[in-house]
């Protein structure tokens, strides 16, 4: 897989992946063991926020990922004030999003 210019890397045990972030308004993972790389969410599409399942929830210019010590979670915070997240169960992602505007 090819990645446009990184902006955040975490790892999930759970899960047994890293969730990563680059410049293409995408959250995508790849497996530990066996390096598939996989869409959990967004696609290239600039200046667009919209929950989803999968593909069809978008970022807008996704900065940090943070997973949750009990590893259930990730959090996505984007340049544009949104904090959204994505949920999962051992081994496998949920395409379920959530989301909360930050105040600033």
């Amino acid at each position: 897989a090819r990645f446009a210019s990184i902006q955040s890397v975490a790892w999930s045990p759970l899960a047994n992946a890293l969730v990563v972030i680059d410049q293409s308004n995408a959250i995508r993972s790849i497996e530990i063991g066996s390096g598939a790389t996989s869409s959990l969410s967004g696609r290239n599409s600039e200046g667009q926020v919209a929950d989803g399942v999968g593909g069809t929830a978008q970022f807008n210019d996704p900065k940090h990922v943070h997973i949750t010590p009990d590893a259930s979670t990730a959090w996505i915070w984007s340049a544009d004030g949104w904090l959204r997240n994505i949920q999962w169960q051992p081994g496998k992602f949920l395409p379920r999003l959530g989301h909360a505007r930050l105040v600033r």
